[in-house]
């Protein structure tokens, strides 16, 4: 089999394939899914693609299960004060986005006549609350035991076991059988077999926790089965126990951008680093013009609490991306134009300034907000278009492949209704700052 990309290469194509849903709203959740399923066949049947990653799928060049979704109305979970989702939330749109998507493809014989499946988990989608509040975010109280790790020690967010759940259940309410069982019943066990899972940031916690699920569920196959996990971009799911069952599987081979914050989360080692990581975008003379930034930072180790017991594993790749030139659209400004929710954009200065005032305001309120922006705006280039020319490259070679493989993924305009969901999403995010600050 021949191709320009390496296995790694095609592994995080599909990974970051997996994102196909990304940015969009859509009436229910069986439009959703139908999304997710054509963006992804249609990529991996697009000839731009395949000219680097070769044909690089079993057959038809489809996956051989999903993807499947799952998607609902985007809500900003509340939760009773023993950490139970209340019944009651309202959802903050008519519209559905997807909080979870995941698919399975089966690749052609390897050149040492082994085979390989990808499992594909999609991260973060930035228009679902459920993502961000319930998965990303919910690290805080007590930490869940893996009930399928084998000493019984592994401890993760909850938030994570959650999010793994729910990738468990999928297709489920398409009445199609689990991942897991499809992937059982395909694999012939007097091969050898490598099991590839990988997701990229919130992705990129699921798929190792996820790994460890597949381990034990495709156990009794032998030892010609080999599970190995391909995080990028990820945040710590767990405990030090957990990053020593990942020892369980037959590789963790992760990748990490060292000026991406979000691998520095959640363990307590590495979230110190974050208020100087860009500390060249700000005032060069003082740390303080990252006020909101540190403020926000503060928050963030607080949800992993006073004894936090977060680690993180041992990276096998890291790369150390250049900063990126500022944007040239103003975060605040696009926010309120598109959105058009003057209500909600007004709560989110109100909650901005609010934050401020607990700072030592060594800057003006304008630079300080300024210096947020440019902060975050940084943060997101870091998280995602540096993973994308690491992997694929930046030259003229690469560019018709990172163009066409875009294209099932980002929308070329947001409309509205997206915006106007992640304006309340930010707005939230900054409320929750706002309500735990001392005082």
């Amino acid at each position: 089999m021949e191709m320009t990309f390496s296995k790694e290469q095609i592994i995080f194509t599909l990974s970051w394939l997996s994102n196909c849903n990304q940015g969009k709203v859509f009436d229910d959740a069986g439009t959703a899914q139908t999304h997710a399923m054509d963006m992804v066949v249609g990529a991996l049947q697009d000839p731009e693609i395949t000219e680097l990653t070769g044909n690089f799928l079993e057959d038809t060049q489809t996956p051989l299960w999903g993807p499947y979704t799952s998607s609902a109305k985007p809500v900003f979970q509340q939760y009773d004060k023993q950490g139970k989702p209340k019944k009651d939330s309202q959802p903050i749109s008519d519209k559905f986005v997807t909080n979870n998507s995941m698919f399975l493809a089966r690749a052609q014989k390897q050149v040492d006549g082994s085979d390989l499946f990808v499992v594909a988990i999609a991260g973060t989608n930035m228009d679902s609350p459920g993502g961000w509040f319930s998965e990303d975010l919910q690290v805080g109280g007590a930490l869940q035991k893996l009930p399928w790790e084998p000493n019984g020690k592994a401890m993760i967010a909850p938030g994570t076991l959650g999010g793994v759940n729910t990738l468990i259940e999928l297709g489920k309410e398409f009445n199609v059988e689990p991942l897991a069982k499809v992937l059982k019943s395909a694999i012939d066990s007097t091969k050898k077999t490598e099991i590839a899972v990988t997701g990229h940031s919130l992705g990129g916690a699921l798929a190792p926790v996820y790994a460890l699920y597949l381990k034990n569920q495709l156990a009794d196959l032998g030892s010609n089965i080999k599970v190995i996990a391909y995080p990028s971009a990820g945040p710590t799911p767990g405990s030090q126990d957990f990053v020593d069952a990942l020892s369980a599987l037959d590789g963790y081979v992760a990748t990490q951008n060292i000026k991406d914050i979000v691998p520095h989360a959640w363990d307590p080692s590495t979230l110190g680093e974050l208020p100087t990581l860009y500390e060249e975008l700000g005032n060069p003379n003082s740390i303080s013009a990252y006020d909101l930034v540190t403020t926000s930072i503060a928050w963030a180790k607080a949800q992993a609490g006073s004894n936090n017991p977060y680690r993180q594993a041992a990276f096998t790749h890291q790369f150390n991306q250049e900063l990126y030139p500022p944007a040239e659209v103003n975060f605040w400004e696009f926010l309120e134009k598109v959105a058009q929710d003057p209500v909600t954009f007004a709560q989110l200065l109100d909650n901005l300034h609010a934050i401020y005032k607990a700072t030592n305001k060594s800057v003006s309120f304008k630079d300080a907000q300024s210096n947020f922006e440019a902060y975050m705006g940084q943060a997101g280039k870091q998280h995602t278009v540096a993973y994308a020319s690491h992997f694929f490259g930046d030259d003229l070679e690469t560019k018709p492949f990172r163009i066409a493989l875009e294209k099932y993924i980002n929308p070329d305009e947001k409309v509205p209704e997206v915006v106007r969901i992640e304006l309340k999403s930010v707005n939230h995010f900054l409320f929750l700052i706002r309500n735990n600050l001392p005082g």
